[in-house]
């Protein structure tokens, strides 16, 4: 996303260019990747394109089955997938979860250096990087994965999220609305009360969400 420039953006673009000039057709993982791309990049708009969405396995019942927490019975915790780019916005979710001593999060991948900051929160647990069957457990077991990024070209997360019938959080952005429509809990990643806002109407709605989730399983299933 160009309007979050900096020198592994410019790297990328170098490769980018040499990559496109060599290029018969073009994939994008989202519609919302693709129409960036053809505005800012239109000198490429003779190359024939799709949209080939990322996936993920739906017909796995020892996830998609696992009991889900009871928010009553349990201390809600929920899960966020990062690596060391400003533009996933741990430092948002971090400062809503200061605020939120009732609930915890388990941070999941590369921090660099989020686990040092000075006066952390208790309630926030870094994992680092986990084996695929870990990360797929904790999303299970959380009341609810968070995206917060404030740009992503996909959100695979996600939808490994629906596959466990764990419900969703995430910025309300296009490409995050692409993914998950109706199926997530939406918030501004610019705003500490908007994010502690969607964790609590997630705690509270636990069984509902789980449950719409479930509903569009076989839908879910068929585009991802």
């Amino acid at each position: 996303d160009l309007r979050l420039s900096d020198v592994a953006t410019r790297l990328f673009l170098s490769r980018l260019f040499s990559s496109l000039h060599q290029a018969d057709e073009l994939a994008f993982v989202s519609n919302y990747s693709m129409n960036r791309f053809r505005s800012l990049l239109p000198q490429f708009a003779h190359l024939p394109a799709r949209v080939v969405y990322p996936r993920t396995r739906f017909d796995a019942p020892d996830l998609a089955h696992l009991p889900a927490p009871v928010a009553n019975d349990s201390r809600p915790s929920f899960v966020v997938i990062v690596s060391a780019e400003p533009r996933k916005n741990l430092a948002g979710v971090i400062r809503a979860f200061s605020r939120m001593p009732q609930a915890d999060l388990i941070v999941i991948g590369f921090a660099d250096g989020a686990s040092r900051m000075r006066n952390l929160p208790s309630n926030v647990r870094f994992a680092g990087y986990v084996e695929e069957h870990e990360k797929a457990t904790l999303i299970a077991q959380a009341h609810g994965l968070l995206m917060p990024s404030f740009a992503e070209g996909f959100g695979v997360p996600i939808i490994e999220a629906l596959a466990a019938n764990t419900p969703v959080l995430c910025s309300d952005i296009p490409v995050f609305r692409e993914v998950a429509g109706e199926l997530a809990d939406y918030f501004d990643p610019f705003s500490i009360e908007s994010i502690c806002a969607s964790v609590g109407r997630v705690i509270s709605r636990q069984q509902e969400w789980r449950g719409r989730i479930r509903e569009c399983r076989n839908e879910l299933a068929e585009r991802f």
